[in-house]
Parts: C-alpha cells; structure tokens; sequence
C-alpha cells in the first residue's frame, strides 16, 4: 500500500513524463496480470490513470459530473489496484448501450470503483446468505 501512496506523490509533478508515469501505473494495477482479452482496454484504463496522476494538485477535472481537485481525484487512483481495473473492464463489458464518452466514463468509473469494490463484495456475500448485515 505505501508504494501506491508514493506512486501518487510523485506522480503529482508534471516533470515526470508521461512514459514514465505510465510504466508506474502499469506496476501499480499490476498490468502483466491482467488476461489478454482485456489488454488493450487495460492499457487504455493505465493511460487514462497516468493522465490524472500528471495534473498539477491545483487542476480540476470532472468526475461523475462533478468539479474536483487533481489532488483528491489522484489520491483516489493512487488506491487502484488490479481487481479495481478488472471489475471496471468487466462492468464496461457488460453495460447495453453505447457510451457516449468512454474517457469520462472509464474516469468516473475507476474513482468509483475504489468506493465500490469492497462494499459490492460484501452486499454479493450477504445475498447468497453468507452473511448477515
């Protein structure tokens, strides 16, 4: 876990190029793990990470329709691990309809997703009654 706080620390300065953010986020979201079919949307997710984490602290960018901070939004990303992504691709896979903005989306999507992993995890566990909430 703290290597993924400094990956967000020290992904915050835009010295950093691009190339090299990137290869941190792949290390972050353990990329080599992910199956091949999904690779490409992956790599898609990893570039639109390292974007973010690219933004001054004092930017903003919209995520889920709303004005945050890069710095608040990088914090977040800095939690994304490899489950994170799979659960985005696979949620993405499955939606009906055509996704009008897949960059916005896949933003708001992975915020989201830190949020979301463990509570879908637990509500699943309590309706096949392996739990009691």
């Amino acid at each position: 876990m703290e290597k993924t706080n400094d990956l967000c620390c020290e992904s915050q300065s835009v010295s950093q190029s691009f190339d090299e953010v990137l290869e941190k986020v792949k290390e972050q979201i353990s990329i080599d793990c992910i199956p091949l079919a999904t690779l490409l949307q992956a790599e898609e997710i990893a570039a639109i990470i390292a974007e973010v984490l690219r933004l001054r602290p004092e930017d903003k960018l919209r995520v889920d329709g709303v004005m945050h901070s890069a710095a608040d939004v990088q914090a977040v990303y800095a939690k994304l691990e490899n489950e994170h992504v799979l659960h985005v691709i696979e949620t993405y896979n499955e939606i009906p309809y055509p996704i009008k903005s897949p960059k916005m989306y896949l933003r708001t999507a992975l915020y989201n997703a830190v949020f979301e992993l463990n509570n879908a995890g637990a509500n699943i566990f309590a309706a096949t009654g392996g739990g009691e909430i």
